[in-house]
């Protein structure tokens, strides 16, 4: 958590944007995040407010996301402004209310009401925001990597390395990209790795357009510890386990996946 003073800095100061020639100013940034990648999509941080009704402001930002959103504001301000800035993440502490009566719950402690009319789910509006002008041109152009999960196949958890992150993945006999985390998955009883997918010309090694055909067309293995395991690999996440009770041999895991 980060306390800002001088909004009317904030206001007046820009910043460059993702593309060339694009201004932001600052508070636009603190108001719709700032690099749009760094937020999940449930993003746990707020709109900057006046603190205490002077130019002051405070702002909540993800908690992995403390230091890097700290030096973000750090590099981008001039060495003779009065704007200053105070970490006061020690002076705070923020619950996450979860689950299925989380709205009843909310009801008896809040003084307004929790009703879709008051409180919809999931509200949100629409607003420009950094890097909006990148998202777009890559919305038209296409992107030149692809997170994909990956379920391993041949692999045995009891006598086998289990995966972590960072282990290279191969399309076709070709390294494409690594992983960035694994885990073990109950539901499939099988291991799950997540992570970029590349696209590389073979003859000159040019990064190019990686398409759902490219992701959806290749046989894959992903190297743990020098050993290869082949993997199915998956853009979006299985939508009926539970009606497979678990079975991963009932899993279907190489059906066809839309853009």
């Amino acid at each position: 958590m980060n306390a800002v003073t001088d909004g009317l800095w904030l206001s007046l100061h820009q910043v460059p944007g993702r593309v060339d020639g694009e201004r932001v100013s600052l508070r636009k940034c603190l108001a719709s995040g700032f690099e749009t990648f760094w937020y999940p999509s449930e993003q746990p941080h707020l709109p900057p407010s006046p603190c205490d009704g002077s130019n002051a402001f405070f702002m909540i930002s993800p908690t992995d996301q403390q230091v890097h959103c700290w030096a973000w504001l750090k590099n981008r301000l001039p060495d003779d402004s009065n704007l200053t800035m105070e970490d006061v993440t020690w002076k705070y502490t923020a619950l996450n209310l979860i689950g299925p009566r989380a709205v009843d719950v909310l009801s008896e402690l809040s003084y307004a009401p929790m009703t879709p009319e008051h409180f919809p789910s999931l509200f949100c509006k629409g607003m420009q925001f950094v890097g909006q002008e990148a998202l777009l041109e890559q919305k038209q152009n296409g992107v030149y990597k692809r997170f994909t999960m990956f379920i391993l196949e041949d692999h045995d958890t009891d006598t086998d390395l289990w995966p972590w992150w960072g282990e290279p993945i191969f399309r076709n006999g070709r390294y494409v990209g690594k992983t960035t985390s694994s885990a073990y998955s109950y539901s499939l009883e099988r291991h799950v790795c997540l992570g970029f997918v590349h696209h590389f010309d073979e003859k000159t090694g040019e990064e190019l357009v990686v398409t759902t055909d490219f992701i959806n067309q290749g046989e894959y293995e992903i190297d743990i510890a020098g050993q290869r395991f082949q993997a199915k690999a998956k853009l979006y996440p299985f939508s009926s386990l539970f009606t497979h009770r678990r079975r991963k041999d009932e899993v279907e895991l190489s059906g066809y996946q839309r853009e």
